[in-house]
């Protein structure tokens, strides 16, 4: 299961598994070990992990609990700067900072994005990805 010496001392079975699992929690919880994966920021859509000493994002498997209306809040559920959630948008930064200060509301295409965004995080998120490796 794991590199540690004193975790191959459980049989591999799914009972072993559950020992070795918990004497690595004992482990890590006194300080003997340090954890595989380590959740560095835990937020509605994106989740920070460090795993083996890298830090990389991953989707959380949730819906954000956000009016699709309210552009901030979709923003901030993914952890946009207005930069960001312009260029993932297709929109002025200037645009997003309207939208955010109250003074404007998103419409037409602007305004579905949004309702996908917040339904859907990961499929705007993708959608940016897939752009920029094209």
């Amino acid at each position: 299961m794991t590199d540690s010496p004193d975790m191959e001392t459980y049989p591999d079975t799914p009972g072993g598994r559950l020992l070795a699992a918990a004497a690595e929690m004992v482990a890590i919880e006194r300080g003997e070990r340090a954890p595989a994966v380590e959740r560095v920021y835990d937020g509605p859509v994106l989740i920070e992990v460090r795993e083996r000493g890298e830090t990389t994002w991953r989707l959380a498997d949730v819906c954000l609990e956000v009016d699709p209306a309210d552009s901030h809040a979709v923003r901030d559920g993914l952890r946009q700067s207005q930069e960001g959630m312009a260029a993932l948008l297709g929109v002025s930064v200037a645009t997003v900072r309207n939208w955010d200060q109250g003074r404007r509301a998103p419409r037409g295409p602007a305004s579905q994005l949004l309702r996908v965004a917040a339904r859907h995080p990961g499929a705007l998120l993708d959608l940016d990805r897939r752009s920029a490796t094209a």
